[in-house]
């Protein structure tokens, strides 16, 4: 849907 980058802010669950 969105970049990792704004995926990581959109859904913290990706990034931790």
């Amino acid at each position: 849907k969105f970049p990792l980058d704004l995926a990581a802010i959109d859904v913290p669950s990706i990034n931790g």
